[in-house]
C-alpha cells in the first residue's frame, strides 16, 4: 500500500506539471551557441509559436480529461540525458561510445545505400546522435551539412568531442563546453559542416524544406506525441526528402516485464507500469511518414518513407 501511495503522489504531481505547461517559456527549449550558424535550418518563432498552441491544447485536455497526465516527463528526459552523457564520460575503460547504439546506427543507416541519391543535408534527432553523426562522416561522402538536436546540453558536447577526437576539424570549435558549429573532414576528404542545437524533438525548431534527410535513432520512442513529432519532421523535409526511424519496439525487455507484474501482483495485489510504453507494429498504420514498416529484429522497428 505504501508503494501504490507513493506513485499517486507521483502521478497527482506530474498531472500538477501538465496542468501548468501552458505557464512555461518555451524559449528555453531551443537555443545555439553564439558561434554557430545553424539559421538556414532553424526558425525558432515558428516552433515557439507551435509550442504555445500545444501546451494551451495540452491545458485544455488535462481539464477535460479529470488530469490525465503525460507519460513521459521532458524535463526527467533531459536530465536522463544529461546522466547517460556523465556516465559515457566517466566510464573505466575510457571508451565514450556505446557498442548497441553502433549497432542500431549502422543497421539504420545501411537503408541509406537502398537509394540511389544524394542527401547533402541531414537532421539528426536525439537518441544515439553521437553514433549517428560519425557513422555518416566515415561512410557517406555525399554529406555537406549534418544538424544535431538533442534536449541535453551534455549529450551534444559528448557528440561534439566525440567528432573532434575521431575527424579532423577544419574550423569552428575542437570541444569543451562551447556548442559552436564545427567544419570537420570526413573519411572521404570533404568538408562537413556540423551544427548542434539544443532543441527538444516533439517542438523541433526546422523551416520547411530544409533538409534532405532526416535520421533518428532510438530517440523517438520518448515522445509523447510520436504521430506529432514525426509529422514536423516531414514539414522539414524537401520533396523526396527520406526519414529514418528507429524505436524500441512492444516486445523489448518482454521477460522482465512479466516478471515485475508477476512479483507485484503477488505482493502488492495489484500491478503497475513499469516500463515505458512502447510501439506496435499493427499502431504504425495511421503515422503520416510510416507507411513502410519493417521489423529487425523482433524488438526493434524500422520505420522509413521517401517524402513526396
Amino acid at each position: 500500500m505504501t508503494t501504490r501511495r507513493a506513485l499517486g503522489l507521483f502521478a497527482s504531481r506530474l498531472t500538477s506539471n501538465r496542468r501548468s505547461v501552458g505557464a512555461l517559456n518555451t524559449s528555453t527549449c531551443f537555443s545555439t551557441a553564439a558561434g554557430s550558424d545553424a539559421s538556414s535550418f532553424v526558425d525558432v518563432e515558428a516552433a515557439q509559436e507551435r509550442a504555445r498552441l500545444k501546451a494551451a491544447a495540452l491545458a485544455a485536455q488535462a481539464q477535460a480529461d479529470g488530469g490525465a497526465m503525460y507519460v513521459f516527463d521532458r524535463t526527467v528526459k533531459a536530465a536522463h540525458r544529461d546522466r547517460a552523457a556523465y556516465l559515457r564520460r566517466i566510464h573505466p575503460s575510457g571508451d565514450t561510445t556505446d557498442p548497441f547504439l553502433e549497432e542500431i546506427a549502422r543497421r539504420t543507416l545501411d537503408r541509406l545505400s537502398d537509394v540511389k541519391r544524394e542527401f547533402p543535408r541531414v537532421l539528426v534527432l536525439g537518441g544515439a546522435g553521437d553514433a549517428v553523426v560519425r557513422r555518416l562522416l566515415r561512410d557517406r561522402g555525399d554529406v555537406r551539412v549534418i544538424v544535431v538536436t538533442d534536449m541535453s546540453r551534455d549529450m551534444l558536447r559528448l557528440v561534439k568531442d566525440n567528432v573532434a577526437a575521431e575527424f579532423s576539424v577544419a574550423g569552428g570549435g575542437e570541444g569543451g563546453d562551447s556548442l559552436e558549429s564545427q567544419v570537420v573532414r570526413s573519411a572521404s576528404g570533404g568538408e562537413v559542416t556540423v551544427h548542434y542545437l539544443h532543441a527538444d524533438e516533439e517542438e523541433l525548431p526546422a523551416k520547411g524544406q530544409s533538409v534532405d534527410v532526416v535520421v533518428s535513432v532510438l530517440g523517438l520512442h520518448w515522445a509523447n506525441d510520436l504521430p506529432g513529432a514525426m509529422t514536423q519532421a516531414r514539414m522539414a523535409l524537401v520533396p523526396d526528402g527520406m526519414f529514418l526511424s528507429a524505436v524500441l519496439g512492444g516486445e523489448t525487455l518482454r521477460e522482465m516485464r512479466i516478471s515485475c507484474a508477476v512479483a507485484e501482483l503477488e505482493r502488492e495485489g495489484g500491478v503497475s507500469q513499469r516500463v515505458s510504453p512502447l510501439a506496435q507494429v499493427s499502431s504504425d498504420g495511421p503515422f503520416p511518414v510510416s507507411s513502410r514498416t519493417s521489423r529487425f529484429p523482433s524488438w526493434l522497428l524500422y520505420m522509413s518513407r521517401p517524402h513526396s
